[in-house]
């Protein structure tokens, strides 16, 4: 990962908190001594919170949050993978951290005072925020994809085979924990606004996580084995050709593996997504890879 690279990261995960300190210096004048925090069920404002206070908050997480990151993505020590999760989580936060500045201030500041402050549809951006940590994602490059890249297969697979495969399992178990959500966040509608916050923050995982893992597409070729989020697109899993062993269809269970899932153990991953038909890569350093795979998609022909 270049410095260029690293550097624009970091700027990225600083954002937050610039974008908090940079509006108070806007807003201030016309934001008084306090600002609405909290609105009732047809969004009227019924609590509000000092200005300072606020925006004090607000910049002590974004802040932290920030700073961690870009210590974090500027070293080179860490791997390319541990900088991709500190920089989603840490812009999780940093996203909580404009939310509860960006949208009680703005609110005031557009309406000239806190009482006035009415929340309309600015939950939507609230909601956005949230999912600042997948944008800063993006920012670092694949470990694995660079490593394919890198490496000569020291072994061919003559036979291409890919599939996407979707899991209605995965897709109605995270429907239930969605609708749950909702419940919560409809019941909690006279709660504090950090409690409604946190809410649509589990919402937000819940969402990208639903996204991610209900489809995944694997493919074997002369590169080797790729498993990747059939929406989102990011990898689950790559193995070079060369560290590959046999390559063998199968049936499995999946209390075989503890149920359906993304599962792991002793060096082995299983992605059980859908039927007990699967597809299983032995590794050259033991362990296996395995996807489970409707009948009708099995390859014919696998050959090393």
């Amino acid at each position: 990962m270049s410095l260029a690279r690293r550097t624009l990261a970091a700027l990225a995960s600083l954002l937050p908190a610039i974008a908090i300190a940079v509006t108070y210096l806007f807003w201030k004048e016309g934001l008084g001594s306090q600002v609405a925090f909290h609105w009732d069920a047809r969004g009227r404002v019924d609590g509000v919170i000092e200005t300072g206070g606020a925006f004090g908050l607000a910049l002590g997480i974004a802040a932290t949050a920030g700073a961690v990151a870009a210590i974090v993505v500027l070293l080179k020590s860490p791997s390319l993978r541990t900088k991709r999760d500190v920089l989603t989580w840490t812009g999780f936060f940093a996203g909580i951290g404009m939310a509860l500045w960006l949208v009680p201030a703005g609110l005031t500041y557009a309406a000239g005072n806190a009482q006035d402050a009415e929340l309309n549809g600015w939950l939507a951006l609230l909601a956005a925020l949230l999912l600042y940590g997948v944008l800063l994602r993006t920012c670092v490059p694949c470990t694995e994809q660079r490593e394919i890249d890198q490496e000569s297969s020291a072994r061919t697979i003559t036979t291409g085979w890919a599939a996407t495969v979707y899991s209605p399992q995965i897709g109605i178990a995270f429907a239930i924990f969605l609708g749950a959500g909702a419940g919560g966040l409809a019941a909690a509608q006279e709660a504090p606004v950090i409690v409604r916050v946190l809410i649509w923050a589990v919402l937000a995982v819940a969402a990208v996580a639903l996204v991610a893992f209900v489809g995944i597409n694997v493919r074997v070729d002369q590169r080797g084995l790729r498993i990747r989020s059939a929406l989102l697109r990011f990898p689950f899993k790559q193995v070079p050709a060369d560290k590959l062993g046999d390559i063998r269809t199968t049936t499995v269970h999946a209390s075989d593996w503890g149920g359906w899932g993304i599962r792991k153990r002793s060096g082995s991953t299983a992605f059980i997504v859908n039927g007990h038909h699967a597809v299983s890569a032995s590794l050259r350093d033991g362990g296996e890879v395995l996807v489970t795979v409707p009948e009708q998609k099995l390859p014919r022909e696998l050959s090393a």
